[in-house]
């Protein structure tokens, strides 16, 4: 117990360079979600200042993860 499997460990490794990419294409994608996509945002009063929260979508399209990913 207390060993990382090596694909767990490879994926640690990566994440400086996801997060490199991540503020690079952040700002693009939400340039483009806000060109192209009429979001509305509702119950932003439910959601917590601090600590975890789960951010669902139903799901429309596989649009859902980016798009929810770009709006501020």
């Amino acid at each position: 117990m207390g060993d990382i499997p090596e694909t767990v460990q490879s994926f640690i490794d990566k994440q400086p360079v996801y997060d490199r990419r991540r503020s690079v294409m952040l700002p693009i994608l939400r340039g483009i979600v806000n060109t192209l996509c009429n979001v509305t945002i509702n119950g932003l009063e439910h959601i917590p200042q601090s600590g975890p929260t789960l951010l669902i979508s139903n799901h429309l399209s596989f649009y859902d993860p980016g798009i929810i990913t770009a709006v501020p």
